[in-house]
């Protein structure tokens, strides 16, 4: 019997499946990525087919409630019944509580936030020890809060299409020792914006996959080991192979550390956003931006050169000062369209820092704390449940 059976008997036509798309909703599914909802498509409360999750969207108060009021147990007052679930919580509580500590003693050599001082170091085969130790119990707790395996294998096709805010961005995954990512829970939200299709007049409506909860550990390569995978994977020289991993990771924040193990957990983030969750993304321009800047600073310098040519023909004739004149003008013309990328360049980083702000939900030690938690409540649920099949 599985856990979605169990579950079923005990809360009967109880919706804690995660909704799955209606048909007709302009959605492809196959990569995740969101079209235009067409004019004709259903009702967006409709939702027709549900998919099952082990994530139950439901807090263990409210099941405690349920049960109790139902007398699903027969003859056990409600109070009585409560009182057990909540035993079963304290138990929980300290059974995850005992994990956390040993979380936290394992974390210590990778923690990039700690205020305690270390008296001793850690040998090379402690260390290693304890970063076996941590990423098996991250991993272990990540999947008691019932979230879900992104295969590494699986990341690339994910992040290989354009963001739904029109960024192209660009992550090297190769500069991480340990990249872990784990999801819980999907839905959908709608965004209106301008497309060509509407000749940028008026907003479409489209209707975005999100992951509600997204987990990541990260853990870059010493920048030794890396350049030494770089000469060997591209068969290039030392020199060019620093080059190439130093400007891979000309993003990263100062302080970042190859030694510690950095934890993300993000809320509400489009399937194809994947990439914004990352130190070490790029921002590029898509191709309809090259497109467009590219026609404008075409146009702006052309128009600029007829217009010094033209002066220059005058300058001849009349005065040596139209010639500084013209030349001054077409300067200011090309600084313009120069400035016209960097400005656009400016705002894609700012709509980055911006989802990034509004989505994080916790790191480091707090992540895993906030894990734990999400551990624990998730089991008391599951036992809730199973306990009132046994007694029914």
């Amino acid at each position: 019997m599985t856990f979605a059976d169990i579950a079923a008997r005990a809360w009967p036509r109880w919706p804690w499946q995660r909704r799955a798309p209606a048909p007709g909703l302009g959605l492809l599914e196959a990569n995740g990525t969101a079209e235009a909802a067409p004019a004709e498509a259903a009702p967006r409360q409709e939702h027709t087919t549900w998919e099952f999750e082990p994530f139950i969207p439901v807090s263990r108060f409210e099941i405690a409630d349920r049960m109790a009021m139902t007398g699903r147990w027969g003859a056990v007052p409600p109070d009585t019944l409560r009182r057990l679930f909540r035993y079963l919580s304290a138990w929980r509580h300290v059974v995850y509580k005992e994990r956390l500590d040993e979380l936290e003693q394992t974390y210590l050599p990778f923690s990039p936030e700690t205020d305690l001082l270390r008296i001793g170091s850690f040998s090379p085969e402690r260390i290693a020890d304890h970063r076996k130790r941590f990423m098996a119990g991250i991993k272990r707790l990540l999947k008691q809060a019932n979230y879900i395996e992104v295969p590494r294998a699986e990341v690339p096709a994910l992040m290989d299409r354009e963001t739904v805010h029109g960024l192209a961005l660009k992550v090297d995954l190769d500069d991480f020792e340990e990249c872990v990512i784990y999801r819980r829970g999907t839905d959908y939200r709608f965004e209106h914006r301008p497309t060509i299709w509407t000749l940028y007049m008026w907003n479409q409506e489209f209707r975005v996959p999100v992951y509600q909860r997204l987990a990541v550990v990260l853990k870059l390569w010493p920048e030794a080991q890396r350049i030494a995978q770089v000469m060997a994977a591209k068969r290039v020289s030392r020199g060019r192979a620093t080059r190439m991993v130093r400007k891979s990771r000309s993003t990263l924040p100062e302080g970042l550390d190859s030694d510690k193990i950095y934890i993300k957990l993000f809320r509400d983030i489009p399937h194809t956003n994947l990439e914004m969750l990352f130190p070490n993304t790029h921002i590029q321009f898509s191709r309809v931006d090259k497109i467009r800047l590219g026609g404008s600073a075409a146009g702006g310098v052309g128009i600029g050169v007829f217009g010094v040519v033209t002066k220059l023909m005058a300058a001849a004739v009349l005065s040596p000062y139209l010639l500084v004149v013209a030349v001054f003008g077409i300067g200011g013309i090309m600084i313009r369209q120069v400035m016209g990328f960097f400005n656009q360049r400016t705002q894609y980083m700012k709509v980055l820092a911006e989802n990034l702000y509004f989505h994080s939900l916790a790191d480091n030690r707090s992540a895993f704390t906030l894990l734990a938690n999400r551990a624990e409540e998730e089991d008391v649920k599951e036992e809730m449940l199973l306990y009132t099949v046994l007694a029914t």
